[in-house]
């Protein structure tokens, strides 16, 4: 049980846990190649030679004479790996750099889009002409043993790395025009006859000369429309994608942007609206309740359709309005519903739990309109996001984003979402966004924003159910949205409270104070919203919103078993699991204590990776006659991670691993793992496997020992984040957050005297004990 008396403690970094250098002691061995033998590497690389001839002499042939007559145009090509060869290590970047030519873009894990000129590509086939003349009948000709390890004969290095890296590419393709429209469906081309206006996405070079030369001759396809480049608009989206507004005058001019070479996507804008209103409305009318002068309360921004200004029971908790719709065009029955759950949520539903229950001071953003008069549009949402931030951001930490648009989520970031996690970070603020609704069990993955790599993001689960319902309480509900997020990333977050179609909605109160049932990701997300709010009005140092996120995650349960979430299918459903309130979490009992570390990996001041020895493992969970040790620790990781959006599916650009090792006879084996892949529909091999069992690249991370009864190890262990970067060139500060807790499953051992012994010993630490404890507040 969470006791104050037993509080989590911050323990700080000392100067030898901050190491330099690389953390990577042992040069690793020769790599293999996707084949070994000779002969069918041979025919591998003659069939490569065939697709690249084909795009020369076919595919190319099909562009204007000034694109395909210009020896220097950067035609976006595709280089698909192995499956099993999609790791950093077994890309073709040394035979990229020979033929001048680089990465613009990652659209799906293992698939790579390379600029690359005519002359490039006559060169790449030159080279592999070369190559097939010195490949060995088998790649063991190449090699011997140096001090018991295998190493490439020297005078064959540099041919066995070029074999390497084109027997890692499974195909080579032209960027074509059904990747250009894969998004532009039917309900797309409504939207932009409607805005006569449609989105193209470039794809960056990262040259600006080389971005324009491309813009220039896609603007000379449509000098015949009268389209020039005043005609058209850069869009503000985020720095590292260039996306144009061009004018929409016939079916024609879409034919001609998606079949330009350069062009990675075209799109309608994305439309956001409220979600659900079919309210079941009841008789009940609740008492008015009052928030108390003096008190300090949790504060929440919600960017919703708006409170109504005559909602008498949700007035003495509005305390800002910034209103972008006008009032003729409002319709605010989501809105009210939203900050009425928040406020009124556990007295309207008997058996809602794990909520704040003491009051959330709210800040009304009004930029959803009536969906039957109008829809909001990204460009002007992110404005008026924007506008909001600028005058609130100080005051509100915590913003819900109780919206939803018909956009899913693919393998790559969208331009929307990169400029949402933008935002975050320039403003210092957090977004809860719903996961998204769906009324279809095949097309059910999370839509925009909810990919969201910063944000928090919000599933459902049956807060009630009774015989014949689709799921038992506490499960995922139909509607909810399920993930995965960018590059296979585990997407909800969490999960939280909601109705359970169709006889048991959740309860929140309209405008007149009566209470009204409904269903969706709406209502589950403004619940968390208010949770992370209490964070930063209970902690009891500096609360931020990594660390905010961290301790959400740290702290949620599975809802519907006893041991965390560990399956990643389970995971693209429930997230981490139900979060609980701040004090569930700092407080621990004599059997369980919280740590956290807060630190920073920077390699040019002397942080390149963490090792923090002397852990203080709790004596009693050491069988030092049979060098076993047991117990449960569980270590969650959350890092600020850099993002480029250029880069799609590989949007996240470092990645830390966390682990435990402990030292067995004269080295260190590590204890703790991550979550497994359970699902055969997953390609879950090698680097997927990685991706997906150990969150590679991203930004949250959570590994666990547990060992009830023992396992072979000692007291002497070791703490390390290890980072782990796209390109070296991108290295800059990632700060991290580390929440760990150390506990007895049978609840029996002094654990938290005992770590708190190990760690006076040798650390500095502070009690965090939070400022108050909240006050429930009810009807009278």
């Amino acid at each position: 049980m969470a006791n104050p008396d037993f509080p989590a403690k911050q323990i700080g970094l000392r100067a030898n846990d901050r190491q330099r250098g690389n953390h990577m002691k042992i040069s690793p061995g020769p790599k293999t190649w996707y084949y070994d033998e000779g002969p069918t590497i041979r025919k591998h690389f003659k069939k490569l030679i065939a697709q690249i001839e084909s795009i020369l002499d076919v595919e190319l042939e099909r562009y204007a004479d000034f694109i395909r007559n210009k020896s220097e145009y950067p035609f976006p090509i595709l280089f698909e790996l192995q499956n099993n060869k999609i790791a950093k290590n077994h890309r073709p970047t040394s035979i990229l750099n020979q033929i001048n030519s680089e990465v613009i873009a990652v659209q799906d894990i293992g698939v790579l889009v390379v600029g690359a000129s005519k002359s490039s590509l006559e060169t790449l086939i030159e080279l592999i002409y070369d190559v097939i003349e010195v490949v060995p009948n088998n790649r063991r000709e190449w090699l011997f043993y140096r001090d018991e390890r295998e190493a490439v004969t020297k005078s064959k290095e540099k041919w066995y790395e070029v074999i390497h890296q084109l027997t890692c590419i499974n195909n080579i393709k032209l960027y074509n025009n059904e990747l250009v429209v894969e998004n532009l469906n039917e309900d797309e081309m409504i939207n932009i006859k409607e805005d006569k206006e449609f989105k193209v996405r470039f794809f960056n070079y990262g040259d600006s000369e080389i971005n324009q030369i491309v813009l220039t001759a896609f603007l000379k396809q449509l000098k015949d429309y009268g389209i020039n480049r005043s005609k058209i608009r850069k869009m503000d989206f985020v720095n590292s994608v260039e996306v144009y507004a061009i004018p929409y005058l016939s079916d024609e001019i879409i034919q001609i942007a998606s079949h330009f070479p350069g062009v990675e996507s075209v799109s309608s804008f994305v439309y956001f609206e409220s979600g659900s209103q079919e309210a079941l409305v009841e008789d009940e009318i609740i008492d008015i309740i009052n928030s108390l002068p003096g008190n300090e309360y949790p504060k929440v921004a919600i960017v919703d359709s708006g409170v109504s200004s005559d909602n008498h029971h949700l007035k003495p908790w509005v305390e800002d309005v910034d209103n972008y719709v006008i009032e003729t065009n409002q319709n605010n029955y989501h809105g009210d519903f939203v900050a009425g759950i928040i406020n009124y949520g556990h007295i309207l539903n008997e058996n809602l739990t794990n909520v704040v229950d003491s009051g959330v001071k709210i800040l009304d953003v009004i930029v959803l309109p009536d969906p039957e008069k109008e829809k909001v549009r990204e460009d002007d949402l992110l404005s008026s996001l924007e506008q909001a931030l600028e005058e609130y951001s100080d005051t509100y930490k915590v913003w819900n984003l109780s919206l939803s648009s018909k956009r899913q989520c693919t393998g790559f970031v969208s331009e929307f979402t990169a400029s949402i996690d933008e935002l975050q970070k320039r403003y210092n603020v957090i977004f809860v966004v719903a996961a998204g609704n769906t009324t279809n069990s095949r097309i059910n993955r999370i839509t925009l924003p909810a990919d969201s790599v910063r944000s928090v993001t919000v599933g459902s689960i049956a807060l009630n159910s009774s015989i014949g319902d689709v799921v038992e309480e506490n499960m995922i509900v139909p509607y909810s949205r399920v993930g995965p997020g960018i590059g296979l990333s585990i997407k909800p977050d969490v999960v939280h409270f909601s109705g359970n179609p169709s006889n048991h909605p959740i309860y929140s109160l309209d405008s007149n104070g009566k209470r009204i049932g409904d269903f969706g990701t709406s209502f589950s997300t403004p619940l968390v919203s208010a949770i992370i709010a209490e964070y930063f009005s209970l902690y009891p140092q500096n609360m931020y919103p990594l660390m905010a996120k961290t301790l959400l995650i740290h702290g949620a349960k599975n809802p519907v078993g006893k041991d965390r979430i560990k399956e990643i299918s389970a995971h693209y459903e429930y997230g981490y699991g139900l979060p609980r309130r701040i004090s569930d979490i700092l407080n621990g009992d004599e059997h369980e204590i919280t740590l956290l570390f807060e630190g920073e990996i920077d390699s040019s001041r002397g942080t390149s990776w963490i090792k923090i020895e002397e852990f203080p493992f709790p004596e009693s969970f050491f069988d030092e006659e049979n060098q076993k040790i047991k117990g449960n620790i569980l270590v969650t990781l959350g890092y600020e991670t850099p993002l480029n959006a250029r880069y799609g599916s590989e949007y996240c650009r470092c990645n830390l691993d966390v682990r435990i090792r402990t030292k067995i006879s004269d080295s260190y084996k590590k204890i703790t793992e991550g979550s497994k892949t359970d699902d055969a529909s997953f390609d879950a091999k090698w680097e997927r496997d990685r991706i997906t069992s150990e969150s590679k690249w991203s930004n949250i991370k959570q590994v666990e020992f547990k060992s009830p009864v023992g396992r072979q190890g000692t007291d002497d262990m070791i703490l390390e984040v290890l980072p782990t970067w796209r390109n070296l060139d991108e290295k800059e500060r990632v700060p991290f957050v580390i929440a760990l807790t150390i506990k007895d499953p049978k609840r029996e051992l002094p654990v938290y005297n005992e770590v708190a012994q190990k760690l006076n010993e040798s650390f500095a630490t502070t009690d965090l004990r939070l400022k108050n404890a909240p006050v429930k507040i009810s009807v009278r």
